[in-house]
């Protein structure tokens, strides 16, 4: 009896991506743990173990504002735009680290 697959169609085929797509989502993985976890330790230098827990509280805050804003994690429409944003809060956050 011949194995049946769930993904038979052309609904089920993954649209192929294109390289820049493909660099936006390894940015946007790289950066949000990044970014978390900078937020995570500014809270903990600003207010000790309260400023852990509302960074914890903020840092799932955005993400699920992200989540909601663009349907999942990595949208195949990624745009650079958002890229960008990201990666201007984790510069704001290292430098405040860093000071």
């Amino acid at each position: 009896m011949p194995a049946v697959s769930s993904q038979s169609g052309p609904e089920n085929t993954p649209q192929p991506t294109d390289l820049s797509q493909d660099l936006r989502a390894a940015g946007l993985a790289a950066l949000t743990p990044l970014t978390v976890g900078l937020l995570l330790l500014d809270g903990y230098i600003l207010l000790d173990e309260v400023g852990v827990v509302l960074a914890v509280l903020a840092a799932g805050g955005a993400l699920f504002w992200w989540r909601r804003r663009h349907g999942r994690w990595f949208p195949p429409e990624l745009s650079t735009r958002a890229l960008v944003g990201v990666a201007v809060v984790a510069a704001v956050l290292t430098a405040f680290t860093i000071l």
